[in-house]
């Protein structure tokens, strides 16, 4: 990624396009080679895994680290959001299904007290989001909507109780579940390739 090329697109000075190309390489997302450039680092799903074992652990740390009132705002926000996955049942809109996975982490990043464990939540899921979203078009789309309404109702359920640490407890169980579904993709690609 150039600078200039950056700055030409978006009609702005080269100082917020390094700014930003900083913080991607901050999140893990770009490497900086000299000689070429800014790229794009490649899918390691060795770190992948690492990376979704560190945000199972953390998933269960939301209601014990300074957890805070589930408001209802966030409470009509994820109500919102079940029904965004309803009408993806029907329709295969990857786009769509992202933009409601984003929406998601930033109602379960609201909802967390510790300003460090919400700023490191934030970063891993942006790091791994790329990879997920890659390997969605191959995975079964109706099981991933059933699994993220799954998550989503069970979420509701624990926020009416205002229990945070049950939201983690969900977070935590549909996290494992996308790594199975790709560790599940994974092998059955290995298992094509064998033959």
């Amino acid at each position: 990624m150039s600078e200039n090329e950056l700055a030409q697109e978006f009609q702005v000075s080269r100082t917020p396009i390094r700014r930003v190309l900083q913080k991607l390489h901050y999140e893990g997302l770009t490497e900086v080679r000299n000689g070429v450039g800014t790229i794009v680092k490649d899918i390691d799903l060795k770190t992948m895994k690492e990376i979704y074992d560190l945000r199972i652990h953390l998933a269960e740390l939301m209601g014990t680290l300074s957890p805070q009132k589930i408001s209802a705002a966030d409470l009509a926000s994820v109500q919102a959001l079940l029904e965004e996955n309803k009408a993806l049942k029907s329709n295969q809109d990857f786009e769509a299904y992202a933009r409601l996975c984003n929406s998601l982490e930033e109602v379960i990043i609201s909802m967390i007290g510790s300003t460090p464990l919400r700023e490191i939540t934030d970063i891993l899921y942006y790091r791994v989001s790329r990879i997920w979203f890659t390997f969605l078009p191959q995975l079964d789309w109706h099981e991933v909507i059933e699994n993220q309404e799954a998550e989503i109702t069970g979420m509701l359920d624990a926020m009416k109780r205002q229990d945070l640490a049950g939201v983690g407890k969900i977070r935590r169980v549909y996290l494992r579940e996308i790594l199975s579904q790709i560790s599940k993709y994974l092998t059955d690609q290995t298992t094509a390739w064998e033959y």
